[in-house]
């Protein structure tokens, strides 16, 4: 009797053990989904009016001052990693993909200035992403992450123009 006690009082701690908070595996986190403006901004007075400007493009105060409060927050912070859409000055997506900070680590595509796709492939991570380097944020494509995998350029009216072939960062075949 003793011992069908103490295996019935075992099964119960291993069955607690594994359906408890503590026996659980984390789940994985998801990434988040980052919209960013990149522009260089700039205001000057011309007889007594300010001129405001994103990429030497004229904009309205609000817009400016939409784009200082986005660069203040920083939203890349954040990302690490994140699914990362980098607009232009009219909103238009330039580059979309999965990104640490400002590096590309995965799927990556890249946009002319209609829209259309110019480049599409994906990046391999080189180093962990724990590398002081990803951590740091140092631009490091091609020494942190490099081009694997098929990639493919287009033209401004979207024809396909090549296709590339890399294995780990070294070109195999065009």
């Amino acid at each position: 009797m003793k011992n069908m006690r103490a295996s019935y009082f075992l099964l119960l701690t291993i069955f607690f053990f594994c359906f408890s908070a503590n026996g659980q595996i984390a789940p994985v986190p998801k990434t988040d989904t980052i919209k960013w403006h990149n522009v260089i901004t700039g205001s000057s007075t011309l007889n007594g009016k300010t001129i405001y400007e994103a990429n030497g493009v004229s904009i309205d105060s609000v817009k400016y001052n939409l784009f200082q409060k986005e660069w203040k927050n920083n939203p890349l912070r954040k990302c690490r990693p994140c699914y990362l859409f980098e607009l232009n000055e009219n909103d238009r997506i330039t580059k979309e993909g999965d990104f640490f900070i400002n590096i590309p680590i995965g799927v990556y595509k890249e946009y002319f200035s209609n829209g259309k796709l110019k480049v599409s492939g994906k990046y391999k991570n080189v180093y962990p992403l724990t590398h002081s380097d990803f951590q740091m944020g140092v631009p490091c494509t091609g020494k942190c992450t490099v081009k694997d995998g098929e990639w493919k350029y287009y033209s401004d009216k979207g024809k396909l123009l090549k296709t590339e072939k890399y294995k780990d960062g070294k070109l195999l075949k065009k």
